[in-house]
């Protein structure tokens, strides 16, 4: 059996390795020195848990970890890249880069229901994709029509960087902790611009509703693969 991990060990590597995004929700205040260490420990448990998965058993080694940490890991989830994103990725890279603040290290949280689109833009408010352009300072059952939260705690923020020297991907992080209870956030968006309605929409990511009482923390850990 080894021998057959081995012979595929590149393909897990490769997987692990793509842009994710990863959520965990702490009950409480309890995620404020802990964000730095967990995203440095998630893709080497998540790449161990695929292993497990490849033998047919259940996930265990990342959600144990943060259970340990005192939160409970919501799940590791997929990017997409908008269109927009690609074309601020490559002036960046090659064209004529915008200088500090505008890089791409502003999250966003909203209850929004619609699926990732590579059209959706930091000022869209059509409803047939999530309405980062609209201002969302209330909670509310989510749908399609939500908007970005720019209150209770999830208001768009700037967001911890981290690479490592010859590593090729790098990591934003950021703790929300609500200020009131939070109806199932479940969108993700990061942009280079710290005010809402206004920027690149750089990536976005969908993942499970998460409801947050008054004091919960919502960690997010964003791996970007270059």
């Amino acid at each position: 059996m080894n021998e057959h991990l081995e012979a595929i060990t590149d393909l897990v590597e490769e997987v692990a390795a793509k842009n994710h995004l990863t959520i965990v929700h702490y009950h409480g205040e309890q995620a404020d020195v802990l964000d730095a260490r967990s995203v440095n420990l998630a893709p080497m448990l998540h790449q161990a848990d695929r292993v497990r998965m490849l033998l047919g058993k259940k996930v265990f080694y990342l959600p144990e970890a943060y259970r340990r940490l005192g939160g409970d890991l919501v799940g590791v989830f997929p990017n997409l890249r908008t269109n927009a994103g690609t074309d601020y990725a490559a002036t960046q890279l090659g064209g004529v880069a915008v200088a500090s603040p505008a890089v791409a290290k502003f999250i966003g949280i909203s209850n929004n229901t619609n699926v990732a689109s590579v059209l959706n833009t930091a000022t869209n408010t059509t409803t047939s994709r999530i309405c980062w352009g609209t201002a969302q300072a209330t909670d509310g059952a989510a749908s399609t029509s939500r908007g970005e939260y720019t209150a209770l705690g999830l208001a768009r923020a700037a967001a911890t960087y981290a690479h490592t020297t010859g590593v090729s991907s790098y990591s934003q992080t950021i703790t929300f902790t609500a200020t009131s209870a939070i109806t199932a956030a479940q969108a993700a968006g990061l942009f280079d611009a710290g005010t809402q309605n206004t920027g690149t929409l750089f990536v976005e990511s969908i993942f499970t509703p998460t409801t947050l009482a008054n004091t919960d923390q919502l960690s997010i850990a964003w791996t970007i693969n270059i």
